[in-house]
């Protein structure tokens, strides 16, 4: 079975997406388990007497499938708003042009020799090193090297243009943007390294 992979635009995008979907699965986990409650209830009680036959058990399971509905709502139009993000009808630059700004316009060549080293495989691996890259285009997004519009997929397109490495899954590559964090000590070494290069 083919495996589909879904490109989230931001981590805080994804954080929500995650929350309201763990939100549906334990109301409607606890709404299966109260409905079977309620029918064993039925079996083994008098007519009128089960649990069931109490308003407040009906208010409670309205609750459930209102909280549900509102939350499926919510999913629907955050998936929505990611694909208007990720297929947004202007680029952020030209086919073939380099995202690169500011001081690294004038040290691409240098920079793109630095890329190559941090995105070269793993031993034994064909494809480039994704966490490192991340880390590499993080430094490059903080010190204002690379155009901020760039998302995911376009970076990866950029970096595989100029290092000749292949990635190929857009939505894990944006995954790993999305994981790297900024104290990360790896990003404040590639920064320095970057700052020295353009400053030469």
């Amino acid at each position: 079975m083919k495996r589909i992979d879904i490109e989230i635009y931001s981590m805080r995008l994804n954080k929500w997406l995650m929350g309201l979907s763990a939100t549906i699965i334990v109301f409607g986990i606890t709404m299966g388990l109260a409905l079977l409650l309620a029918w064993i209830d039925s079996l083994v009680s008098a007519e009128g007497q089960d649990i069931g036959s109490f308003a407040g058990f009906k208010t409670f399971m309205d609750f459930l499938f209102i909280v549900m509905v509102f939350c499926s709502m919510a999913i629907a139009t955050l998936l929505l708003y990611n694909y208007m993000l990720l297929h947004q009808p202007k680029m952020p630059f030209a086919e073939n042009a380099s995202p690169l700004r500011g001081e690294a316009i004038a040290h691409e060549k240098e920079i793109i020799e630095l890329l190559k080293t941090v995105a070269h495989p793993l031993p034994g691996k064909a494809k480039l090193n994704r966490a490192h890259t991340a880390q590499f285009l993080t430094a490059m997004k903080e010190l204002e090297l690379i155009d901020p519009n760039l998302v995911g997929k376009q970076q990866m397109v950029w970096v595989q243009d100029v290092t000749g490495y292949v990635d190929g899954a857009s939505s894990a590559f944006t995954q790993a943007l999305n994981a790297v964090k900024t104290n990360d000590p790896e990003v404040a070494r590639l920064k320095e390294q970057l700052s020295q290069i353009v400053k030469a």
